[in-house]
């Protein structure tokens, strides 16, 4: 089944080519190169840190740059940077079609390969995009795909080991809400739903529900199978995480689920995830 993420206003696209930012973090003492691009926001750029890095510990073009925000799912990070970014965000495109043209520089294009749910035998925590590049010519992670159009559709990821010219790309989807949630909260806004479900199984069933949590003010019980969330079809354990991803803490939406054999119909308001803090 193709994920399609949460409905919501989210298009970006690439003012110029030259002179993106250059990001250094620091793993132990090796220093891990990235790219970055400003969000929009007056002093804020996005870059990915990379798995292994501390994202306190970054340089911005040789210059120590202030952590605003990391979320440590996608790995988006939010770094503060008084200097001009040529690379930015604005409107753009939506969701790419298998074997659609990527492209990250004037000369160089990828090839988006689809969706990717599972890596190394277990299942991701959020939807990647999969994206083949030139041999040699995989980007630095923080680099913006774009569309033949101009648009960008995803962020570079970091490459994984032994992959040769195939890595990971992280929809743009995912920047708009890190994005908003800055500029709204000056932190991560994580949404907490408060059950328990069954990796394991085909379909999307619920384990168990926590007292007094979101899932039990709003009537879930277990046994459910979930089928919607947000309006959005589901039908695993990942596409289930993916949806709960995109959803804003305080702000209701609708749940359809099966008990039995009838459809039920929910509304699900879920809180801020209670470990939530700014970095």
């Amino acid at each position: 089944m193709r994920t399609t993420f949460l409905a919501f206003t989210c298009f970006f696209s690439v003012a110029a080519l030259e002179a993106a930012p250059e990001v250094s973090f620091l793993a132990g003492s090796t220093k891990i190169q990235s790219e970055a691009f400003s969000t929009g926001q007056k002093g804020v750029l996005a870059t990915i840190a990379a798995i292994g890095v501390d994202p306190t510990k970054a340089a911005v073009n040789g210059v120590t740059a202030k952590l605003l925000l990391h979320d440590h799912v996608s790995r988006l990070t939010l770094l503060q940077f008084e200097g001009e970014a040529d690379h930015h965000l604005g409107e753009g495109g939506g969701s790419p079609t298998i074997g659609d043209h990527f492209l990250y520089s004037k000369e160089d294009k990828a090839r988006y390969l689809g969706e990717i749910t599972h890596f190394g035998g277990r299942i991701l925590p959020l939807t990647m995009y999969r994206v083949q590049y030139a041999e040699g010519k995989v980007p630095l992670a923080g680099t913006l795909l774009k569309n033949e159009k101009g648009e960008v559709v995803a962020i570079a990821h970091q490459p994984f080991k032994d992959s040769g010219p195939i890595a990971f790309a992280l929809p743009v989807q995912v920047m708009s809400k890190i994005s908003q949630d800055y500029a709204s909260h000056q932190s991560m806004q994580r949404s907490w739903v408060g059950i328990n479900m069954d990796l394991e199984n085909v379909s999307p069933v619920v384990l168990g529900v926590r007292p007094e949590s979101p899932a039990k003010k709003a009537g879930l019980q277990k046994g459910d199978v979930i089928i919607k969330i947000a309006g959005q079809l589901v039908g695993n354990y990942q596409e289930c995480v993916n949806r709960f991803y995109f959803l804003k803490p305080g702000e209701s939406c609708e749940l359809s689920v099966i008990r039995g054999v009838d459809v039920m119909e929910l509304k699900l308001t879920p809180s801020l995830y209670p470990k939530a803090v700014a970095h």
